[in-house]
């Protein structure tokens, strides 16, 4: 009977993780990503101790920025080989776009530690840094991943980043075109360009990049959040909350999310339930931003000494983070240290020697104080920083006059009347002041 069936078919060969894996790399080449993917999983399925196919589509889900599928897969490697340096070094990356800054720093420290010569590492050691405002440290730590060679959309967003906290909008739009040069449609630039709009005062704008953004990549919870943060600034809070949940789904931080529902609930005047997010975020993450959250809520309800006394324990934790210096120089002020308020804007000053609101109020500060030759001095650092700016103008020549330097405070004035509006209140000083020099400016045809 057998010999009348024909030949048997032979057995079939049975499966082999490395048959998968080589045919993974050639599909990679070839452009079929979707098919080396399917090959890398089929691969670590077959061999559950094969740590490469892991590393692999680890690697290939950060190329195409599925930060949280390439978590999941670094995190399959590191439960083969805990002190994988590739492994860390991915689940770092994916842990930071995630809005996970502090388990991404952790994994990052532990690279930097065996190899500080990692460029990513230093990257998410920045975003880290940014999301505590540390600007300062967090600079260093991107300067050195540039120096390192490190490269891509999401660094120049960071840059972006870095520079409008800094005081330089024109570096920022620098940083966010080249991006746009060279990966234009990728959902980091996007996410930078709508960082930048929102700098820029066009939440409208910032709103119509960042769900450009969600279309590519809707699984970001950095884009869920930037999406969220447009739309406070647009006063639509009920859908701000809703984005914040979306990128809570999404695999964002619980910390991060609780952080940006306090700043909402705070704008929204829902006073206690913006306590109790920033209560909660201070207890999941290191943010000085709860802090200031927490603040702001007390000093609502009154509550001065208490609202001072949280700044100073944030100031305390976060020593490097220019707004906690900020507001707690208009508290100090409010509750009449003027001392106190110019020492912490001369520390925000050292923190961010490029930011003209800062030198500005510093300016008014010290001039209100007689201290009139210093005063002239921040301002002038504010007009150089912001040239087109007429109220720095109408300030420094203000002080200038009262410092006995007539001539130089009367052209400063003259020139602040040609960039304000007429019916600004420094311009109706500076015209106020040139008349009683008897110095009348000539009329304005606006």
């Amino acid at each position: 009977m057998r010999l009348l069936e024909g030949p048997r078919a032979p057995p079939p060969r049975p499966a082999h993780a490395a048959v998968y894996l080589r045919r993974a790399a050639a599909r990679e080449v070839a452009g079929n990503v979707e098919g080396a993917l399917a090959d890398l999983r089929r691969a670590a399925d077959l061999d559950a101790a094969a740590l490469e196919p892991r590393l692999a589509l680890a690697r290939l889900r950060t190329a195409r920025s599925e930060h949280a599928l390439a978590r999941r897969a670094a995190d399959e490697a590191l439960a083969l080989r805990p002190d994988d340096l590739e492994a860390l070094e991915l689940r770092a990356w994916a842990g930071a776009w995630l809005q996970d800054h502090m388990g991404a720093l952790a994994d990052a420290e532990r690279v930097l530690a065996a190899d500080p010569d990692r460029g990513r590492p230093h990257v998410v050691r920045a975003l880290a840094l940014i999301a505590r405002h540390d600007d300062q440290a967090a600079s260093r730590a991107l300067t050195r991943a540039l120096e390192l060679g490190v490269a891509g959309p999401e660094v120049q967003g960071v840059l972006a980043i870095m520079h409008v906290r800094g005081g330089d909008p024109g570096a920022a739009a620098r940083a966010v075109d080249q991006a746009s040069s060279r990966w234009p449609d990728h959902p980091g630039t996007l996410r930078a360009r709508a960082m930048l709009l929102l700098a820029q005062d066009a939440p409208g704008a910032a709103l119509e990049v960042v769900d450009q953004a969600l279309a590519r990549d809707p699984g970001s919870p950095a884009s869920h959040l930037g999406r969220s943060a447009a739309l406070l600034r647009l006063g639509r809070y009920d859908e701000a909350l809703d984005a914040c949940t979306a990128a809570l789904q999404a695999g964002a931080q619980t910390g991060e999310v609780m952080l940006q529902r306090s700043v909402i609930y705070l704008d929204a005047g829902l006073l206690e339930a913006a306590a109790a997010a920033a209560s909660e975020a201070k207890r999941l993450i290191a943010s000085p931003i709860a802090h200031s959250v927490a603040s702001r809520v007390l000093r609502q309800h009154g509550l001065m000494a208490e609202a001072q006394a949280e700044l100073d324990e944030a100031v305390r934790k976060h020593p490097g983070a220019l707004p906690l210096r900020s507001e707690r120089a208009g508290l100090r002020l409010q509750r009449g240290d003027v001392a106190g308020a110019i020492e912490d804007l001369e520390h925000a000053a050292r923190l961010a020697p490029k930011r003209a609101d800062v030198w500005l109020d510093l300016g008014r500060l010290r001039a209100g104080q007689g201290a009139f030759a210093a005063a002239a001095r921040d301002l002038s650092r504010a007009v150089e920083l912001t040239p087109g700016d007429g109220l720095a103008w109408a300030l420094r020549g203000l002080v200038r006059v009262r410092a006995g330097e007539g001539d130089a405070g009367r052209a400063d004035l003259r020139r602040a009347l040609e960039l304000l509006p007429p019916d600004h209140a420094a311009a109706r000083e500076a015209r106020a002041a040139l008349e009683g020099a008897g110095d009348a400016p000539a009329p304005m045809d606006r």
